[in-house]
Order: structure tokens, then C-alpha cells, then sequence
């Protein structure tokens, strides 16, 4: 999904409300004008991996754009003790 939307649907240069226009209100907008949208989450095993889409603004402008994977740890709750 991340590949589709940098390689056919976000130009470096675009008007940053037609960005908005294309994917909605950002989730975060960092103090240095970085636009955060969480795109998607892929499962494996205990560990999960959050998909991120970072755009950053420059005078009402699509400057650069960065893709980011973090890593989440999924516990699983402990089953209540029977006394």
C-alpha cells in the first residue's frame, strides 16, 4: 500500500492540501512540519511491525517524503489463576 501511494499517487512538489485532500487528516504533525500517517500493520509471530508514511511540508509543499517500520511486541494477557 505504502509503495502505491509514494510510486503512483505522491509527487515531491504537490500542494500539501491535495495531500490531505488524498489521504485525509494526519494522524501526528511533528513540531518541524512532518505530516505522520500510520498506514498499515503486518503481523508475524509475537512481533508486529507498524507501517509508517512521513511527508514532510514546505511552504504548503510536499518536500520529501520517508517511509518508517517500527517494531511492537504483542503480549498476550496471562490467564486468570484459579485458587
Amino acid at each position: 500500500m505504502v509503495d502505491d501511494l509514494v510510486a503512483n499517487h505522491l509527487r515531491i512538489g504537490m500542494r500539501m492540501n491535495r495531500v490531505r485532500l488524498l489521504l485525509g487528516r494526519p494522524d501526528e504533525v511533528t513540531a518541524d512540519n512532518v505530516w505522520f500517517y500510520n498506514v498499515s500493520t503486518e503481523y508475524g509471530g509475537f512481533l508486529a511491525t507498524c507501517v509508517g508514511l512521513g511527508l514532510e511540508d514546505s511552504g504548503g509543499q510536499l518536500r520529501k517524503i520517508s517511509r518508517h517500520a517500527r517494531r511492537l511486541i504483542h503480549r498476550r494477557p496471562l490467564a486468570a489463576r484459579s485458587s
